[in-house]
């Protein structure tokens, strides 16, 4: 198989740092406690990517989804619930 493209390595290296930030907001949310975002940094959780989130999804209630779509196939590793 050849290599994947730079572009492919970023775009799933973004949804993998997504899949990270959202599992420490929901960690954050149930135990009102800031520390799993913390716990993120070495999985690719950054403030910048946080404060970029919040910027997309805001603070009005309103839901913002994204997808991706691959068109060969690619083994994608998203952190299991809890284990930030």
């Amino acid at each position: 198989m050849a290599p994947e493209p730079f572009a492919r390595q970023v775009s799933r290296r973004l949804y993998e740092s997504v899949a990270v930030a959202r599992a420490a907001a929901v960690l954050a949310e149930e135990a009102d406690d800031s520390s799993p975002f913390a716990d993120g940094l070495e999985e690719g959780l950054s403030a910048d990517l946080c404060e970029a989130l919040a910027g997309i999804g805001g603070n009005d209630g309103r839901n913002t989804s994204a997808g991706y779509g691959f068109f060969r196939r690619v083994r994608l590793v998203a952190p299991v619930a809890g284990s930030v």
